[in-house]
């Protein structure tokens, strides 16, 4: 399933997705049942249905909960909080990135930590405080350059060259947006 979401085939990466569920099921594997629910949540979010993605996150919640699988659970309230992002609900979504930080914090999750960043970086740009956009956008772009992720360094970038361009420095917008779109033209994103 995750080579097809990643290949661009969400509506076969649901079905494998929904195949591997139902043999977590037969097997009876909790942390299993709970990432395949995860995953079908991602590729239903990736489909645009954020209520149905919802129900399968808050599905895998209940899972990784009732297990103790804290990875897991930190992942699917990630998008839990990225949903929430998206329908706007951003006070909502804001909170839950900030309160999943120390989480990812003690389990040593640096991606993790750099996904909340640049979300939150992101909502503070819907809110209108650049300044504050900056700052997490900055934080997550270290990480990213540590960690060496091509794909989120070209969103960070860009980011941040929205931001600057906004905020009226267009110098480092252009360089920004150049760096962005220098990435996305090598890797073919």
């Amino acid at each position: 399933g995750t080579f097809e979401m990643y290949s661009g085939s969400a509506a076969v990466a649901r079905s494998q997705y929904a195949r591997a569920l139902s043999i977590a099921r037969e097997l009876d594997d909790q942390q299993l049942i709970g990432e395949s629910l995860s995953n079908m949540g991602g590729a239903v979010l990736t489909a645009g249905d954020l209520e149905n993605a919802r129900r399968y996150f808050d599905s895998a919640v209940v899972v990784h909960e009732r297990i103790g699988y804290e990875q897991g659970l930190v992942m699917s309230r990630s998008n839990i909080a990225y949903i929430f992002k998206l329908q706007g609900r951003l006070a909502l979504a804001l909170r839950i990135f900030m309160g999943l930080m120390e989480k990812q914090r003690a389990l040593g999750d640096e991606a993790g930590i750099a996904n909340s960043l640049l979300n939150l970086g992101e909502i503070q740009y819907m809110l209108d405080n650049d300044p504050a956009s900056i700052d997490a956008c900055s934080k997550a772009l270290a990480i990213y350059e540590k960690l060496n992720d091509e794909y989120s360094l070209a969103i960070v970038y860009s980011d941040l060259g929205a931001t600057h361009g906004r905020h009226g420095d267009l110098d480092k917008a252009i360089d920004y947006l150049t760096k962005a779109l220098d990435i996305q033209t090598r890797s073919g994103f």
